[in-house]
């Protein structure tokens, strides 16, 4: 496997700033000691590591996060480039024959929104984590984000026919029992990676916009200090769900299924996300991070006080 700049910066930084052991580096990152130790070099032979390390790209905000909230991972980038950064965070991570799930959101729609059809990789699958949404934008809806997903990587895409939350649970248990609906959450727990983002339960939250999430369904998760959401599974500040009945409602992957998710991307930044990202960051629902300068420091702004 090449060995990237990045990769080089981020494992220096914990092993020279950090003072991490070459395995401690490894089990951080996921990597085998052999390839900690091949980074470390090359970082010295391309002149990343002096006598100190080079700050690039945002490196010490990220550790800082990192160290902050117990992330697999973080990765900040400017305003403008948050989504270059997630697809090339994303691109580097899926190996051969993974299967990826993705869920909707306007942030996540961007970010799609005209990427050309390639063949980054071979077998991979891309699975429709929530349900449906009949919008008249075409980009937000669930399953040509799916389609778009899997374009990206030369994949399949697997749909998921339900809608995004229905009126009543036990018709919510009908759908799952359908052989159409079995067959897409039997891949759920085959999930090696998930692109989510996460979502604030404003008046231009995207479900309530769609007409998914009634008025009443709104003022009630209001009334119970709901700060967003995460696949549509509502949230307050400190992850927990708020509403266990409305969530019987949802159609979306089981959170056991998604917490068991090896890396949960969650790309999300802005002043109104603050909260519900560390609503989503408490309740495990992430432990990788994109996002933009100033939603960083405002997040740990948030810890420290």
């Amino acid at each position: 496997m090449a060995l990237n700049q990045r990769d080089m910066i981020k494992v220096a930084h914990y092993y020279y700033n950090f003072g991490y052991n070459q395995q401690q580096v490894a089990d951080k990152f996921g990597m085998s000691r052999q390839r900690v130790n091949r980074l470390l070099k090359q970082a010295l032979l391309e002149g990343i590591v002096e006598i100190k390390i080079r700050d690039f790209s945002n490196v010490r905000i990220e550790s800082e996060l990192e160290v902050a909230f117990g992330l697999k991972e973080a990765v900040v980038a400017d305003r403008n480039d948050v989504g270059n950064a997630c697809m090339t965070y994303l691109k580097d991570i899926v190996q051969d024959g993974w299967t990826i799930g993705v869920a909707s959101s306007t942030t996540i729609a961007g970010i799609l929104r005209g990427l050309p059809h390639a063949k980054e990789k071979s077998g991979i699958r891309v699975v429709q984590l929530m349900g449906g949404m009949n919008t008249s934008s075409a980009s937000i809806r669930p399953d040509v984000m799916t389609v778009r997903l899997a374009n990206v990587f030369g994949g399949e895409a697997y749909v998921l026919f339900a809608p995004a939350i229905v009126d009543n649970p036990s018709l919510a248990e009908l759908i799952r029992e359908e052989s159409q609906y079995k067959k897409i959450s039997a891949m759920f727990s085959a999930l090696n990676v998930a692109l989510v983002s996460v979502g604030v339960l404003n008046e231009e939250n995207m479900l309530l916009t769609a007409g998914y999430l009634s008025k009443a369904d709104y003022e009630v998760l209001k009334s119970k200090n709901c700060v967003g959401d995460v696949i549509m599974r509502f949230i307050n500040i400190e992850g927990q769900l708020v509403d266990p009945e409305f969530n019987k409602r949802v159609m979306s992957i089981p959170l056991e299924d998604f917490k068991r998710i090896k890396s949960r991307i969650g790309v999300a930044y802005g002043a109104q996300k603050v909260k519900p990202i560390i609503g989503a960051l408490k309740g495990k629902f992430i432990n990788v991070l994109i996002t933009d300068t100033e939603t960083a420091k405002a997040l740990l702004a948030q810890k420290t006080d």
